[in-house]
């Protein structure tokens, strides 16, 4: 009997807290489609919270939860980003001066020295996302969102929306900017060396 209350209560806990999932997904989705994807992610996040709380512990439930969802969306984007980084032919590079897209097939020995720029600015970007995934995770997110580094060609998010969605002040997001960006200058001079 004991254990059909516990299944019973653990049930409730992921019904009655579903809501949580959708809204801490949509903080880091863009499209439907990747809000449904994280949401998913965040449901299973919800049922680990349901299967490990203890109610003894005199913490709510929702408070407990909360980083467990996190964490399933922040593993699941960190999975989605290593796929990110494949290169194929018809991958966006750029834009021309009409701002019509520019694939990597279009300008592959197009002029003289393209190339080696492209590869320039490639490795470029890879020291730059070694420097950036050397932060620590808050100050990783903080600055792939008020940099737009997580939508290609959009700008970044401003300070106050990003604590918003971070939930700290906007005053914090920018102390949290200033410490991380020191990080990533010394993190990408040791790089290029």
């Amino acid at each position: 009997m004991e254990l059909a209350e516990d299944k019973e209560t653990r049930n409730r806990l992921i019904e009655q807290n579903r809501g949580l999932v959708f809204y801490i997904a949509s903080q880091y989705g863009h499209s439907v489609d990747e809000s449904d994807e994280l949401a998913g992610a965040g449901m299973l996040g919800l049922i680990k919270a349901a299967d490990t709380f203890r109610p003894e512990k005199k913490l709510k439930f929702a408070t407990y939860a909360v980083p467990c969802i996190r964490n399933e969306i922040l593993m699941l984007l960190r999975r989605n980003k290593k796929h990110k980084r494949d290169i194929s032919m018809n991958s966006i590079v750029g834009a021309d001066e009409d701002g019509n897209e520019l694939h990597l097939s279009d300008i592959l020995g197009t002029e003289p020295g393209v190339v080696a720029r492209r590869s320039e600015e490639e490795a470029d970007r890879e020291m730059l996302l070694s420097a950036i995934n050397s932060l620590p995770e808050r100050e990783r997110i903080l600055i792939v969102l008020l940099y737009g580094l997580d939508r290609q060609g959009c700008d970044g998010r401003t300070q106050m929306e990003v604590g918003r969605r971070l939930g700290i002040s906007g005053s914090y997001v920018s102390r949290i900017r200033k410490h991380a960006l020191q990080h990533l200058r010394r993190e990408y001079m040791r790089l290029a060396e």
